[in-house]
């Protein structure tokens, strides 16, 4: 298969190409506003582009990204730490979020689906 390229134009003209498997790009809408004190919420967009990260591998290849981008956008190892546990505590509580939803039988029925998913891809590799 081949590489997925995407090029990013920054606002002084710097151009810069990303290539891979896979290409996940974030786009913020909100962060300008809400550092101006304008908004309470920042909205931020993910970007998929190339193929998809299989699910078995997801939640591994996902959190390392965030950890990955946390570590080298903080200014100092105290200030990642700190990025890192507030990062955590909003995934956990969109987690509960999501499940609260959920129904009983929804939720023995989706872990029934993931572990037949998990098997598959152990045993055959899919």
């Amino acid at each position: 298969m081949s590489e997925v390229k995407v090029l990013i134009e920054h606002e002084d003209g710097h151009k810069q190409e990303l290539n891979g498997d896979t290409v996940i790009c974030f786009t913020v809408s909100k962060a300008g506003e809400f550092l101006n004190g304008k908004a309470k919420i920042i909205e931020a967009q993910a970007s998929f582009i190339g193929r998809e990260i299989p699910d078995v591998i997801y939640a591994d290849t996902v959190g390392n990204l965030i950890a990955s981008l946390i570590e080298k956008s903080s200014k100092n190892a105290v200030r990642a730490g700190f990025n890192l546990h507030m990062a955590a505590q909003i995934l956990e509580a969109k987690s509960k979020e999501i499940k609260s939803s959920l129904t009983e039988q929804e939720k023995k029925d989706a872990l029934n689906q993931t572990m037949e998913e998990l098997l598959k891809a152990a045993v055959f590799g899919k």
